[in-house]
């Protein structure tokens, strides 16, 4: 499930998106002005996009093909109007790459675009877990970044470490080809993923267990997606998740991806 807010002195509006692929509950969006939520619209897989400007909620939706949302359709709330676009896919599409052409690195916290480029000096860190580690061959996943390389093969490194904080295993994954790929320091490999679920000094500056939702908001900025239970950044083709438990990190995830297109349907199959 993915959760997206918005909330500004007179209203608090969430919407609730769920992935079709394994949950059958519909989207909804619910508005609070007072002491309680309101349910303005609900649908199955259509909704698309909400925009809150100028005392009007904009609800952008495809085609229901005949069917109506559940929830009956409201003209205004908190004295807010509703408005209700229809659109297409490619619409949407089209929209998407039109806010991504104007937006540039300078739009994005500086500390963000430095750590999504090189968050972890790889080579330092296993040097200083020497041996305490295991090894083994993955097939990666559709969304990993992977050159067009031959005789090349995702390796994911296992370090444990029972007594952490979570019986989860920190992991590394990353891409190797030539002479050195089942060399451990191997100098050429390329860094795709790595999961964090433990506190790590020698992550270096990737040691971000533990940190508040406001330490981060104030390292990395808050230009990011909210989902059910953290928050996704990203630029061009790297995503940063971050699991959240009481506000405080619990675990993230880094990915180098294989396309610059992070979509709604991309981050689900992520975060799920």
């Amino acid at each position: 499930m993915i959760k997206y807010e918005f909330k500004n002195s007179e209203i608090e509006l969430n919407w609730f998106n769920y992935s079709y692929l394994t949950n059958t509950s519909t989207d909804f969006i619910e508005v609070k002005c007072g002491n309680s939520f309101e349910t303005i619209f609900e649908s199955q897989n259509g909704l698309q996009k909400v925009e809150v400007e100028n005392k009007r909620i904009t609800i952008s939706h495809l085609n229901f093909n005949g069917t109506e949302p559940k929830i009956k359709r409201t003209e205004n709330v908190c004295r807010y109007e509703i408005n209700y676009k229809e659109v297409t896919s490619h619409e949407m599409y089209q929209k998407y790459l039109k806010e991504k052409e104007s937006k540039t690195e300078n739009d994005l916290n500086s500390n963000l675009v430095e750590f999504l480029d090189n968050p972890i000096d790889l080579l330092n860190f296993k040097k200083k877990k020497g041996m305490k580690f295991t090894t083994g061959v993955t097939s990666g996943t559709d969304y990993y970044y992977q050159p067009k390389i031959k005789d090349s093969i995702f390796y994911v490194y296992y370090y444990p470490d029972f007594k952490k904080e979570s019986i989860k295993i920190d992991q590394f994954v990353v891409f190797k080809h030539g002479e050195n790929k089942h060399n451990y320091e191997d100098k050429t490999e390329t860094l795709i993923e790595f999961k964090i679920f433990n506190p790590d000094s020698d992550l270096g500056k990737a040691n971000l267990y533990g940190l508040t939702k406001a330490e981060l908001e104030s390292k990395f900025g808050t230009d990011y997606l909210t989902f059910d239970n953290g928050i996704a950044y990203s630029n061009k083709n790297k995503i940063l998740t971050i699991e959240l438990n009481n506000s405080k990190v619990k675990s993230f995830r880094y990915i180098k991806l294989n396309t610059e297109i992070i979509d709604q349907k991309l981050i689900r199959q992520i975060v799920e």
